[in-house]
């Protein structure tokens, strides 16, 4: 009966260390999140402060890693979790902490913040690009947008947007991205796989590519008008293709997310922007939300000038293009693909 009762006991501690473990690990997935919430209020005070304004640390960098270490073991309030702060560097503004927290082997990294007099810690600073209106400028302004190649209003968009970079030319850096799942089958990979090597290798043809594909999404054709064959990117998507197993998770069900396979070369920018769905329309690192048409279009990126070219002033048509392919008949600007 001892041994019995001891077995109960040995097996309840390990329950409540595992336990206790599991929390832990939760509790360090949850950190940045919990502390960003708590903390909001400090950053707005701390971003509109003016001892920070200056620049002038008030306190060494050494001295910035021993109180953000100190707080962030304040906040944590536990022995289990180790805190490593892998650098700390004074940007003008505030110093900048890279730091990392691990548990039971699992290691976690953080950006976190501290301001030059030490007195305010946040975790994650707030992007007011956001929230003030033209706050993000660029003498080239980046203008990405992610679609899904077979998707009609992915291809709606393009449409739209095409008579825009043309017209803008190399004022604004121009790409076209892909959602980081396919919704259209094998086709839809392929044909992303193809747009993604033409822009890599054959950039300056690309826009002509990409035209010629929404009149009918005859991609061999289009790539013979344009100069290319097959064989000329072969090379780079086979590469491609192999560097992220596209097909290979395209032939495996179990790395699918729901009904459909993944497309992850922009899986990053995809998360980074909150990309949803096609199409999604990214200006200078931020998603924006327009009318799908020409007018509208270059409208929202001359907003992103530092200094509007004279190409602004054009006046492009209004009309919004049909969904799918093809250039006949006007559409409306709604619906998506995601």
């Amino acid at each position: 009966m001892r041994r019995k009762k001891k077995k109960e006991i040995a097996s309840k501690e390990i329950k409540t260390k595992k336990y206790r473990e599991e929390l832990l690990v939760k509790k360090l997935k949850l950190l940045a999140v919990g502390l960003g919430v708590m903390l909001v209020a400090t950053f707005l005070f701390f971003t509109f402060s003016e001892k920070t304004a200056c620049g002038a640390a008030l306190i060494s960098e050494e001295q910035a890693k021993n109180i953000a270490l100190k707080t962030i073991k304040g906040l944590i309030d536990s022995s289990n979790i180790d805190v490593s702060i892998l650098s700390v560097k004074n940007t003008g503004s505030n110093f900048e902490i890279n730091l990392t927290l691990s548990v039971n082997g699992q290691s976690q990294e953080y950006t976190s913040y501290l301001s030059l007099d030490g007195k305010y810690f946040y975790v994650n600073g707030v992007k007011t690009s956001k929230y003030v209106s033209g706050a993000l400028k660029k003498a080239v302004p980046d203008v990405e947008l992610f679609v899904m190649a077979y998707c009609p209003y992915g291809t709606q968009m393009e449409k739209a947007i095409l008579p825009v970079v043309s017209l803008l030319d190399d004022k604004v850096n121009f790409s076209v991205k892909f959602v980081y799942y396919a919704m259209h089958g094998k086709k839809e990979i392929d044909e992303q796989l193809r747009q993604y090597c033409i822009q890599k290798e054959y950039n300056d043809k690309y826009l002509d590519y990409l035209s010629c594909f929404l009149e009918d999404g005859n991609y061999s054709e289009c790539l013979a008008r344009i100069g290319i064959s097959e064989d000329d990117i072969a090379s780079c998507v086979n590469k491609t293709d192999e560097e992220y197993n596209i097909t290979g998770m395209y032939n495996d069900r179990s790395t699918w997310i729901g009904n459909f396979p993944q497309f992850p070369i922009f899986k990053k920018e995809n998360a980074e922007y909150g990309v949803q769905g096609s199409p999604t329309l990214v200006i200078n690192g931020e998603q924006v939300t327009v009318a799908r048409n020409p007018k509208a279009l270059l409208e929202k990126i001359c907003e992103a000038f530092t200094e509007k070219p004279q190409e602004c002033s054009t006046v492009l048509s209004s009309d919004v293009p049909a969904p799918g392919f093809g250039y006949e008949g006007v559409g409306t600007g709604s619906g998506s693909c995601g």
